[in-house]
């Protein structure tokens, strides 16, 4: 009878998204950003540096341009280096690491590279992607929020609709990193949590 054969293959395609739909999310994937070796410099602005405030690396730089604020910024290494060492002043802002093509030159007076920054270990990732495809970094303007106890210390492009932050540090207890995400109740003061829940990091830029 034709229908036992089909009556098999919709079992296996059952069995088959039931087993997709239990499987968990990979590890999050950690990668150590450079600046591409050649990038564009028609965006090119003159700023001032100092150590970046939301990265440790001795190559990262809080910059301001034009009167808008950058961190991190990372020097571009493909510059060649002057007398005493030092480089040519070249900082890549405001990068969407994904993109090669994305982000903001700025130049800055040639210096040694800057000191560790004071966030010790604090904040985990300068970039991160969620596995609902939401990006965040971390808060540069002093503006963060406290909802119900949890700081909220990045800002996020939300990819699905009817998330509002970020609250608190990604936990990297396990090799699945995750943060928890929130909609917030916004009618009334205080703010207050409506839904809390953890949500995956798919890749984190470091």
């Amino acid at each position: 009878m034709t229908w036992i054969p089909a009556l098999i293959a919709a079992v296996g395609l059952l069995a088959f998204l039931s087993q997709e739909r239990n499987t968990p999310p990979a590890p999050t994937r950690i990668v150590r950003f450079m600046p591409p070796a050649a990038i564009a410099t028609g965006s090119t602005r003159p700023g001032m540096c100092q150590h970046s405030l939301v990265s440790d690396r001795t190559d990262a730089f809080r910059c301001v341009a034009a009167e808008t604020t950058y961190d991190p910024c990372f020097a571009v290494a493909s510059d060649p280096l002057l007398l005493g060492g030092k480089r040519s002043g070249r900082v890549l802002c405001n990068a969407d690491p994904r993109d090669a093509s994305s982000g903001i030159v700025v130049t800055r007076p040639p210096e040694a590279s800057p000191a560790l920054g004071p966030h010790g270990d604090n904040l985990r990732a300068w970039f991160f992607e969620l596995e609902d495809g939401s990006t965040c970094r971390p808060l540069i303007s002093g503006d963060s929020r406290e909802v119900d106890g949890l700081l909220e210390l990045y800002t996020c492009r939300f990819a699905p609709p009817g998330s509002d932050a970020v609250l608190g540090e990604i936990n990297t207890q396990t090799p699945i990193w995750t943060v928890q995400q929130a909609s917030l109740n916004k009618r009334m003061p205080p703010l207050s949590i409506k839904q809390l829940t953890s949500a995956v990091v798919k890749t984190a830029w470091q």
